[in-house]
């Protein structure tokens, strides 16, 4: 199929170090996209690997403080693949965030770097 990768997995954990301290880590593995498929071309994007992490902090009962790092390793990869075109996927990035449980509802504010 073109533009979507053969091999697509996706891995995370968490761990709860203390009662109020969560971690976790996750991978995300793609092989080869296709772009386009000819009887006489075959462009294609090659796969990759991008590693995230995160941790928790329960400030409250109703608050936690949570920091996400996405593409630690600032790998280079193609996020989407066309028949003319490829597109970057975002470098490493990290979003502090701040959710507050109010009964059944959630807030949250949201700062990225």
């Amino acid at each position: 199929m073109v533009t979507v990768p053969k091999h697509n997995v996706t891995l995370c954990s968490f761990y709860d170090v203390m009662p109020k301290l969560t971690v976790g880590a996750g991978v995300a593995v793609a092989s080869k996209t296709y772009a386009s498929v000819t009887s006489t071309v075959r462009r294609w994007t090659p796969g990759y690997e991008r590693f995230d992490a995160m941790a928790t902090y329960r400030v409250s009962k109703n608050v936690d403080l949570q920091l996400n790092v996405n593409n630690i390793f600032d790998r280079k990869y193609f996020s989407t693949a066309y028949p003319i075109y490829a597109t970057w996927a975002p470098g490493r990035s990290a979003m502090l965030t701040l959710n507050s449980i109010n009964g059944a509802s959630t807030t949250c504010a949201a700062f990225a770097a």
